[in-house]
């Protein structure tokens, strides 16, 4: 717990939700209710930028293809630092995407400044014939003037069928929607399982054949390998980053 303290006392604000992660896994809980997107079902980023993107993933009640839906789960929480840039005048809606397509996932807001809204729209089935959704996050801007930030927040349960399985690894990906300035990633491993080590590469989005293996900023707690974290620092919109870890 002190060196969890001491990495995040680094600069992070998080402090207060790792360690309730630490106390246990968080239980289930009801979603906030989705509604449609707009027609254009993308995320809407222009004229914003994402000066902290800190997300924190729990595994440690997620075991994998061989779970039920009833007892394997995870659990993510995220928070955005976004600024309004001062030359957007126009656009005032943001939104991003969320990692879980699963149509059981639930989503839900911690008490924040703004009210976000949750969209979902289906995108057809996986290869076993399970439901996917696009789950995205939006909030409107229109109350904070050009050049000010404001934080989004959100938790998500869910069945984690956006992590890949391999024989002794996961890997999981995700696209840097907006230009970011800080980008922060824990991992908590599944219950009685640690890293031997882990590769994080990026690619154009699109084109995974020209990956290339991508430099860290921060590695956090390299000598705990129940927890995978590190920082990453200006960070382009339209790259996928896949991050990969190998179990002892």
């Amino acid at each position: 717990m002190n060196q969890i303290v001491q990495s995040l006392a680094q600069g992070s604000r998080d402090v207060e939700q790792m360690s309730r992660l630490m106390a246990g896994p968080v239980d289930r809980f009801p979603g906030a209710k989705a509604v449609k997107p707009p027609l254009d079902a993308a995320a809407e980023v222009k004229g914003f930028t994402i000066l902290q993107d800190l997300r924190m993933i729990d595994l440690r009640r997620w075991y994998g293809a061989k779970g039920t839906a009833s007892n394997s789960y995870l659990y993510g929480y995220r928070r955005l630092k976004i600024r309004r840039e001062p030359e957007n005048r126009d656009n005032h809606q943001f939104r991003v995407s969320v990692l879980a397509v699963s149509a059981d996932t639930q989503v839900r807001f911690p008490t924040q400044e703004l009210t976000p809204t949750l969209y979902a729209q289906e995108i057809g089935t996986d290869p076993r014939g399970q439901k996917m959704i696009h789950w995205t996050v939006g909030v409107d801007l229109r109350k904070v003037p050009p050049g000010d930030t404001v934080e989004l927040i959100y938790e998500h349960i869910s069945p984690g069928a956006f992590v890949m399985e391999g024989m002794s690894s996961n890997t999981l990906s995700f696209d840097v929607e907006a230009n970011t300035i800080e980008l922060t990633r824990w991992l908590l491993m599944p219950s009685g399982r640690e890293y031997k080590s882990f590769l994080l590469l990026r690619y154009k989005t699109g084109e995974p054949d020209y990956a290339e293996k991508v430099k860290l900023t921060t590695e956090y707690l390299p000598e705990d390998r129940e927890i995978l974290a590190y920082k990453l620092l200006a960070l382009q919109a339209g790259y996928t980053y896949e991050l990969s870890w190998f179990y002892k």
